[in-house]
């Protein structure tokens, strides 16, 4: 045998040998175990319950009863006879302007219709009694009259030169300081009742259209309803505005802030958190665990709130479903359910 010859068998069967040992197992595995490995994973369980749609809306804190008294004149702040942030009655006198004079004509009047009226009566009670004529009757009365409308007039001018409060309420702070002088028109003090309030809201037209009185709001832990809203769209904001009542005062008089609705709420229907449904190829699906297996379902939802999700189709109550990591899954794929230790 030549040595080309025998050189060409040598290297035959060393690819022969090299073929077993290396490509062979590759296809049909060499004896070892090949079989996927299980991946740990964490489930829930679907089941009934209830889940609610909400929408947001700034507003702004509002007292119900509020108001900012003004000066009805000019002249000097005088006295300041409530403190600010103290609980003030109905009627009671916050301050005055400088009203020496005008005091001194209230009394002097007050004092002219109490004179007129005891006179008046003194007549009725002569006249009934055929002592004088009905002549000197009427011209006490006369002088009544004209007692009562200078008591008015003087008491009127009075009032001009007080800031009393319009409600039972909370004393703000006075916008100007004791001996400043004032003109007609100036801003004194604000009264408000913060155990009222409500908030003052704009709605786009998505939440407008679902908006009904009555309906159930938070302004954080705080609850309300809705009192009143328009159905009209303002032409610059495309905004609609409302009022909603709330039952405490949950922050500062006029601050801004960010109120929930309950738009819509169904009971008994199969709920699921959100981060359990994931999208693939454009609709929603989940992976279900069945023969410790992750098969993948496509589902049809219902109502969709921040954290859940109303499932309508594709699931049963009780079903157990993978909660995350749905993107290193892929269907039929060997799972374990994640256990903590006790």
């Amino acid at each position: 045998m030549s040595k080309i010859k025998l050189r060409s068998i040598l290297i035959l069967s060393c690819l022969g040998v090299a073929f077993c040992a290396f490509v062979l197992p590759t296809f049909f595995g060499g004896g070892k175990d090949t079989k996927e490995k299980p991946k740990t994973i964490e489930v829930v369980k679907v089941s009934l319950g209830s889940i609610t749609l909400t929408g947001r809306m700034l507003g702004t804190i509002q007292a119900k009863k509020r108001t900012t008294l003004k000066a009805k004149k000019d002249g000097t702040l005088y006295m300041m006879y409530a403190q600010e942030g103290e609980s003030v009655k109905k009627g009671a006198v916050l301050g005055s302007l400088r009203n020496g004079d005008l005091s001194r004509k209230y009394e002097l009047a007050l004092s002219a219709e109490g004179l007129a009226q005891k006179h008046y009566d003194r007549m009725r009670t002569l006249y009934e009694a055929g002592n004088i004529s009905e002549r000197a009757v009427e011209e006490r009365k006369k002088d009544l009259l004209q007692a009562q409308v200078a008591l008015e007039d003087s008491k009127g001018a009075l009032r001009k030169s007080e800031f009393r409060a319009s409600f039972d309420g909370i004393c703000g702070v006075f916008k100007v300081a004791e001996g400043a002088y004032v003109k007609e028109g100036d801003e004194i003090v604000t009264v408000y009742d913060p155990k009222d309030c409500v908030v003052e809201f704009e709605a786009p037209e998505s939440i407008l259209s679902q908006l009904s009185v009555g309906q159930k709001v938070h302004v954080g832990a705080v609850e309300g309803s809705i009192a009143s809203f328009q159905m009209v769209l303002d032409t610059k904001t495309h905004m609609g505005a409302g009022k909603a009542n709330l039952v405490s005062f949950p922050s500062i008089m006029g601050a801004a802030t960010t109120m929930e609705v309950e738009l819509q709420t169904k009971h008994d229907v199969l709920v699921l958190p959100k981060e359990a449904v994931f999208l693939n190829n454009g609709t929603s699906h989940v992976y279900s665990v069945r023969e410790e297996k992750a098969v993948l379902l496509p589902v049809k939802l219902g109502l969709q709130t921040q954290d859940s999700v109303e499932v309508i189709e594709g699931l049963s109550e009780g079903e157990q479903v993978i909660l995350r990591g749905q993107r290193s899954l892929h269907d039929t794929q060997p799972v374990k359910i994640y256990t903590s230790e006790v």
